[in-house]
């Protein structure tokens, strides 16, 4: 009979057997890995190395020797308290010790709050040698001395310091002393939490922030203080328990009005620990109270977005005088975009031009898409500068909608309120109802993020972005999670939205089909930078080089040469070297065709289009359709003759 306290995995098992007639008794907490087992009246501890699943307790022993030592101490002065009688004690000086620590503290606790946090942010996103150093100064008074902290206080605040002398002396031997003291031991820990909490922030997130052009206040208050509260908040639990423990520096700089540690000092040196026992009692409750209520305290985002109905208001009236100009007065003419920049190694020299319309980014992973978009998102990424020439700079003044690669949605928000925000920094008219139902997503309006499904998350991602309100949007890989019957429906919609609504859109995306339709101009890169910009027919129809040709689809590549080291191509032969690019849909198969010659059969697939057929002729390995209304199914190893579907196909210098 297995018994379990535990919801999920069991923690604790009680076991009853009969062996032997004898009685068997087995408990097990398979947590911290040790069994009791009661055989015929014995009891003998046995040491388990794995749970039921056959997974390691190593952790858990190691954790059960951490909690021990923990909570031993702990348990152990409740024993002592039971059993041996406090010494009398005077009750009005303890209290008055409580107040000196207590308000003290909390009030170092609110200035670290509203200090140390923006410094930890500053400190997270800064990259320079000097910031560094700074970081490293700001963590020293974790590792000094309680005693050495009071005297560099003492050194700077005491009654013969210039700024001592300013406030006459007041500055030691009072409560704001022990702020002081307790101030400067607990913000070095709430910088520390607030900079790894920052630090761990999702870049995609904070590149969307960029993109609506918030302010820091705002961008900090409403999106990346609540999304990592919870860090921040425990680092403040941390700081406050420290302050509120903090004896050396205290008793350097305010031995007098006495704060609690000096108060149990002062008793355990004239009384001993009978005298001790009460003091720690109430300062063990008194910390772990306010521990508690400061790990309870939640982020208050009715009341700071209450507060920013001023500027909502603003961005409103800012919205309504854009608007005002003519889509034709503001746009008119192309714009020059250059990016150029190293970033870890990687450089990046891209040119191009746009003009109002869709632009499609088409392009290998690692060719700089994602930069370049980052970039004209407004987020500054070291190493890498923008430059534009032309009306698209005026668009970047305002919000620009973006989706990046992860989508970035803000996790502490539903989806509606992620929309909500836009529309408040932006001051856009739209209705949310009608942007989500066009994306067939409003019953989703109240669900947060993690809630989501990959295509939901991704119509989500693209409404925030049409909420902006501004001139420009940026996608990249927008559709990657929909299903083919979606994508079509949504490519209308997204290209609807530019005529109506925003002038221009660039977007990334992998798929050629996608661009095609899309695009009224199309940028190929790679390598970090630009190797042909034209409209879609030319790309398809003149690309530029077989990198190119590759991107757009032409991804057959074959290699033939004559005894010379002319070029050839089945029955054709050039008097230069080359290599012939062609693509998949442009191959025909087909037993006793001689234009390229016999290949064998690799390997077939089904597709909507047809059978794909992959052929090889020991040199060369190219990929065919085999169009649906042709029945013919070969077989692999089956020799088979490939031809050109209407002589479609380009010629490059080899590589």
């Amino acid at each position: 009979m297995w018994l379990s306290v535990a919801r999920s995995e069991p923690i604790f098992n009680l076991k009853v057997s009969f062996s032997s007639s004898k009685p068997v008794l087995q408990i097990d907490c398979l947590i911290v890995g040790i069994g009791l087992v009661a055989t015929g009246g014995r009891l003998r501890a046995e040491f388990i190395t794995r749970d039921r699943t056959g997974n390691s307790l190593s952790f858990g022993v190691l954790a059960l020797i951490c909690i021990a030592f923990v909570v031993f101490p702990i348990l152990g002065l409740a024993y002592y308290f039971l059993i041996h009688h406090s010494a009398p004690i005077l009750w009005s000086s303890l209290f008055s010790a409580v107040v000196n620590s207590v308000v003290p503290s909390l009030v170092a606790i609110t200035i670290g709050m509203i200090i140390a946090i923006p410094t930890g942010f500053f400190i997270s996103r800064a990259t320079s040698k000097g910031v560094a150093f700074l970081g490293f100064v700001l963590r020293l008074p974790l590792g000094v001395p309680p005693l050495v902290a009071g005297i560099m206080l003492l050194i700077v605040f005491g009654p013969n310091s210039p700024i001592g002398k300013v406030f006459h002396g007041r500055l030691t031997n009072t409560l704001i002393a022990i702020t002081i003291a307790q101030l400067f031991a607990s913000v070095p820990y709430v910088i520390e939490g607030s900079r790894g909490a920052f630090a761990l922030l999702d870049e995609e997130v904070m590149v969307v922030a960029d993109s609506l052009k918030m302010k820091l206040n705002r961008r900090l208050l409403s999106i990346y203080l609540p999304m990592v509260w919870s860090a921040i908040r425990s680092s403040l639990v941390l700081g406050y328990l420290r302050g509120f423990g903090e004896f050396g520096a205290v008793l350097l700089v305010a031995y007098n009005p006495t704060s609690l540690p000096i108060y149990t000092y002062v008793s355990f040196e004239g009384a001993g620990l009978p005298s001790t026992v009460t003091p720690v009692l109430v300062t063990l409750v008194i910390s772990g109270t306010v521990a508690y209520l400061i790990s309870r305290i939640a982020w208050p985002t009715k009341f700071i977005e209450g507060g920013f109905s001023y500027f909502r208001n603003q961005a409103k009236k800012r919205y309504q005088s854009n608007s005002k100009v003519e889509r034709g007065d503001f746009v008119d003419g192309a714009s020059f975009i250059s990016v150029e920049g190293t970033v870890g190694g990687f450089e990046l020299d891209i040119n191009f031009t746009i003009e109002p319309g869709c632009s499609v980014i088409l392009g290998p992973s690692g060719s700089g898409k994602t930069l370049t978009l980052h970039s004209l998102a407004n987020h500054r990424i070291n190493g890498v500068k923008l430059s534009i020439d032309g009306p698209l700079s005026g668009a970047l003044q305002s919000s620009i909608g973006y989706v990046p690669q992860r989508l970035g949605l803000w996790p502490h928000m539903t989806v509606e309120q992620n929309l909500r925000l836009c529309i408040d920094v932006s001051g856009s008219d739209l209705e949310i109802s009608e942007v989500l139902e066009g994306l067939d997503i409003l019953e989703l309006r109240g669900r947060m993020p993690k809630e989501l499904s990959g295509g939901q998350y991704q119509r989500a991602a693209i409404a925030r972005a049409m909420c902006s309100g501004g001139k420009l949007l940026i996608l990249d890989e927008p559709l990657s999670a929909l299903d083919l019957a979606l994508r079509r429906s949504f490519l209308s919609l997204l290209a609807e939205h530019v005529k109506s609504k925003t002038p221009y859109l660039i977007m990334v995306t992998h798929d050629v089909d996608e661009a095609l339709y899309l695009a009224d101009s199309i940028v190929v890169m790679s390598h970090g930078e630009v190797l042909q910009q034209g409209t879609p027919s030319k790309i398809i129809d003149s690309p530029y080089n077989r990198a190119v040709a590759g991107i757009a689809g032409f991804d057959n590549i074959i290699i033939d040469r004559d005894q010379q080291g002319n070029g050839s191509l089945g029955d054709r032969a050039y008097f230069y070297s080359s290599d012939v690019v062609l693509a998949p849909i442009d191959v025909l198969v087909e037993v006793g065709l001689k234009v390229l010659g016999d290949y064998q059969v690799v390997e077939t697939r089904p597709s909507t289009r047809g059978r794909l057929v992959t052929l090889s002729n020991g040199e060369n390995t190219i990929s065919g359709w085999i169009p649906p209304e042709r029945i013919t199914a070969y077989q692999n190893g089956e020799i088979v003759g490939v031809g050109i579907r209407k002589e479609r196909y380009f010629r490059f210098p080899p590589e």
